[in-house]
């Protein structure tokens, strides 16, 4: 177990499969590149308020069924017109 970090917690945040890539190096402390779209997780982890991580939707899905938007409350579900169509 890492001192000062979560165990056993349910978190507030919103997080997204996204933000693994951005973890894992900010484990090694390395840098994204430009344009990477996910955030650190490392500060949540380690108990930290997690405002580099805050968000107020989070966007899931599989490849070619749903694309869905949540707020925490409410779930937008887009479906494509037949399956495995792209959506847009």
């Amino acid at each position: 177990m890492i001192p000062g970090s979560l165990l056993n917690k349910r978190l507030r945040q919103f997080v997204q499969l996204v933000d693994l890539y951005p973890t894992i190096l900010d484990t090694f402390g390395l840098e994204p590149p430009l344009g990477t779209h996910g955030k650190s997780l490392v500060p949540l982890v380690l108990g930290g308020s997690g405002e580099r991580v805050d968000r107020d939707v989070a966007c899931y899905g599989r490849f070619g069924e749903s694309v869905n938007v949540t707020d925490g409350e409410w779930t937008l579900f887009i479906w494509p017109p037949s399956q495995n169509t792209p959506l847009y």
